[in-house]
């Protein structure tokens, strides 16, 4: 558990669609300008009808973002991050498919465990994705708002 900054997060997809908002993709020369800062990543949230949504886009710290003078504009999103619960991960990405319910599960899960009460919210930062013996591998951080119990 640890204190981590808020991330900017220019979503472009949710649940697999690509978001139809000309201002995403009007902006996404600048944020690409500034990889490796940028990352790809995805948030999870759980919805009011239990389902999950699982947006992909790209993430970059706020004190990144300061520090180099990027100022995202909207449909760009500020997350608060504060007290996270943070898990490092290495797996093979599903061929078909995805692998958001799984994750979520079992980070809300481990919070849990932790004695942790956990938000809703789950977000993911993909360092690299690599080959090996012809499967692709994710490296991420994987990053739950926690706080303790009352």
């Amino acid at each position: 558990m640890r204190t981590v900054p808020d991330v900017w997060f220019l979503p472009h997809t949710l649940n697999g669609e690509f978001l139809p908002d000309d201002r995403i993709y009007d902006q996404l020369p600048q944020w690409l300008d500034w990889l490796p800062l940028v990352t790809s990543a995805q948030t999870v949230q759980m919805g009011p009808d239990g389902k999950l949504n699982a947006e992909w886009g790209l993430g970059l710290e706020q004190t990144e973002a300061e520090q180099i003078g990027f100022a995202p504009k909207e449909p760009a999103q500020l997350l608060h991050q504060g007290r996270v619960l943070e898990i490092y991960c290495s797996y093979i990405a599903p061929e078909e498919g995805s692998s958001e319910g799984e994750l979520y599960r079992r980070c809300m899960e481990r919070a849990r465990q932790l004695n942790l009460v956990p938000g809703d919210i789950l977000f993911r930062k993909v360092f690299c994705y690599t080959r090996k013996d012809g499967d692709c591998w994710v490296h991420c951080v994987v990053r739950v708002p926690v706080r303790l119990p009352e």
